[in-house]
């Protein structure tokens, strides 16, 4: 497993470009072969709940990033919000444990088919 890793890696590095497309493109790829079928790069800047728009890069559904954007819920999400907080990787159901109060948007990304993640 070690070695395909290292493999799929090097594949990435070599064809990965400067477009935004291109990046999406072999990301998409790549996370495929191990399994993975959507991922997302998010960037807000240094104070999340003060931003008018977010940077979102990746392959999730057009139109749960549409919903997303437009209602500003980068703003909210408890997975922003704990990422602008750590380092540490994470899995998002442990997010949740932390914050009940953010529940509606893990329910409103389940119905675009994004259930669960680990940032």
């Amino acid at each position: 497993m070690h070695d395909n890793g290292i493999h799929l890696i090097t594949e990435v590095q070599g064809n990965i470009g400067s477009g935004i497309n291109e990046y999406k493109d072999v990301l998409s790829w790549a996370f495929k072969k191990i399994g993975i079928t959507h991922f997302s790069y998010v960037y807000l800047g240094y104070a999340p709940s003060e931003v008018d728009e977010a940077v979102i890069i990746g392959n999730y559904p057009e139109a749960w990033v549409e919903l997303y954007e437009s209602q500003s819920l980068f703003r909210t999400d408890p997975i922003i919000n704990q990422s602008s907080k750590t380092s540490t990787s994470f899995f998002w159901e442990d997010t949740l444990k932390l914050n009940r109060n953010s529940e509606y948007i893990f329910n409103m990304s389940a119905e675009y088919g994004i259930e669960q993640g680990f940032t």
